[in-house]
């Protein structure tokens, strides 16, 4: 009916009874013309002058059961999420969780060891250390350098040589779970990566030694050569330093030679090669290497007469200070074996196991904090009885994850780890994170994001081999 029909006064009662909460643009003569099917409303005819009516459906019943007990009402609605206040919302996410009309819920139980969901209005509280695969195709018995493993960008990336020789790139979200994989080359070794401000560096040795580029979302540049040749004889490690990276690399025919390689961002330009004093720098079993934020820290590990660990701090041009003992001894073997260092702008932390001399002699783990001189910040923990060889360690907001092996040299081997506060503080007491660990399992590699730990790890059954992942909580 056109409006004008209405008259002044009829077209007056009929905008304000549609203006009202309910109002149904619907002429009506009686409540059986304004039904809306809908139980959560009532449905009134409201007359208006010269005989014309308009159907209203305001709300009623509320908070009473609708849809043979599938919701409650709520204003006007039959709500089958959950309701807060007079809002009815889905009942499907974690702030606001439940179903047939219920009061919603938060699903956030404050326990760092859990993944929150809901699930059909119903909270779930998964275990968020769960392990998980990244890749079941590696080597049954791979060396500790043929996997390493960065977090930047907000994920985790993994660098792996795999059992057919090629070298692959794994991408996981912060849960492990895994989004990409990248093939970086068809054959290689001794994959090395990193990542910077806003990209990383892979690093393998293949026909010379190449290097590539990555972004967030695992895409390649263009692969390059390192700029000075083979770098994978010796052992290696990889650093950012704000605007370049930063290579640290031995050479093991000119006695474990240190040698300091400043690499453009993009990995293509060498922008210096320094081998660094021979006197003092020894690396028979390894060295940890490190940004302060101003200048390169290394701690090496070597023995002999003071033998033990030792600290140095070095300038980007590769000027090395003096040398600090940190800790003295080696172990039966005659050597230090693996220390591993967590490094920032105001100190470092070392781990590293110590062996027993009780009859059945075992390592024990110890951890102790420094200053940028070398100086001890605190008593050395020590973890007596954990076998600890081999460790790792990193740092975050948090505080400190260390994990370490068994000193099984045949058979599997048990994985464990422990979180301290940022003084020192046990916040978790060692637990197992493997069981099944074999080989390069012992070599296990920790991760950190800002406020989370991660470790990685290698297990054999079968002839095959399997990359693990594993969140930290505590």
């Amino acid at each position: 009916m056109a409006l004008r029909n209405y008259g002044p006064a009829g077209l007056a009662a009929f905008l304000l009874a549609c203006s009202s909460p309910g109002a149904s643009e619907r002429a009506c003569t009686s409540a059986k013309d304004c039904d809306d099917s809908n139980e959560c409303t009532a449905d009134v005819c409201v007359q208006g002058q010269e005989g014309h009516g308009s159907c209203q459906n305001p709300p009623q019943r509320e908070d009473e059961s609708c849809q043979q007990g599938g919701g409650r009402c709520v204003s006007g609605t039959c709500c089958s999420g959950c309701r807060t206040g007079d809002q009815c919302l889905s009942g499907a996410t974690v702030e606001a969780c439940g179903q047939h009309g219920a009061a919603c819920v938060s699903c956030d139980d404050t326990n760092r060891c859990t993944e929150d969901r809901c699930t059909e209005g119903q909270c779930v509280h998964d275990p968020l250390d769960r392990q998980k695969t990244i890749s079941d195709q590696v080597s049954s018995a791979p060396e500790w350098w043929d996997y390493s493993a960065t977090y930047g960008g907000g994920s985790f990336f993994v660098a792996a040589k795999l059992a057919d020789g090629s070298i692959h790139l794994f991408q996981l979200d912060q849960k492990g779970n895994r989004q990409r994989d990248v093939v970086v080359a068809q054959s290689g070794s001794s994959p090395l990566v990193g990542w910077g401000t806003t990209s990383g560096l892979i690093l393998w040795h293949g026909e010379g030694s190449a290097a590539a580029t990555f972004q967030q979302d695992g895409a390649l540049s263009p692969l390059s050569r390192f700029p000075w040749g083979v770098f994978s004889d010796g052992m290696t490690a990889l650093t950012w330093t704000g605007s370049e990276w930063g290579i640290l690399r031995t050479l093991p025919n000119e006695g474990w030679q240190f040698v300091l390689d400043r690499v453009s961002a993009d990995g293509t330009t060498g922008l210096a090669s320094d081998r660094l004093p021979r006197d003092t720098l020894y690396a028979y079993e390894g060295f940890q290497f490190g940004w302060t934020g101003s200048a390169y820290g290394i701690v090496s590990t070597w023995c002999g007469p003071g033998g033990g660990l030792r600290w140095y701090l070095a300038d980007p041009q590769g000027t090395v200070s003096a040398g600090v003992n940190l800790e003295q001894g080696c172990d039966f073997f005659g050597r230090r074996s693996g220390a591993a260092m967590a490094i920032s702008a105001d100190g470092f932390a070392l781990a590293w196991p110590t062996y027993s001399s009780t009859p059945n002699g075992h390592y024990d783990c110890s951890f102790r904090r420094y200053d940028l001189a070398g100086a001890p910040l605190a008593e050395r923990l020590e973890t007596p009885g954990c076998d600890g060889d081999h460790p790792s360690l990193a740092s975050n907001k948090v505080g400190y994850a260390l994990s370490w092996s068994d000193t099984s040299f045949d058979g599997p081997r048990t994985v464990r780890a422990m979180v301290l506060d940022q003084k020192g503080k046990v916040l978790r007491s060692p637990y197992d994170i493997s069981s099944t660990a074999e080989g390069a399992g012992g070599f296990t590699t920790l991760l950190s994001t800002p406020d989370s730990f991660a470790a990685l790890w290698h297990e054999s059954a079968g002839g095959t081999g399997t990359l693990r992942f594993r969140t930290i909580c505590w």
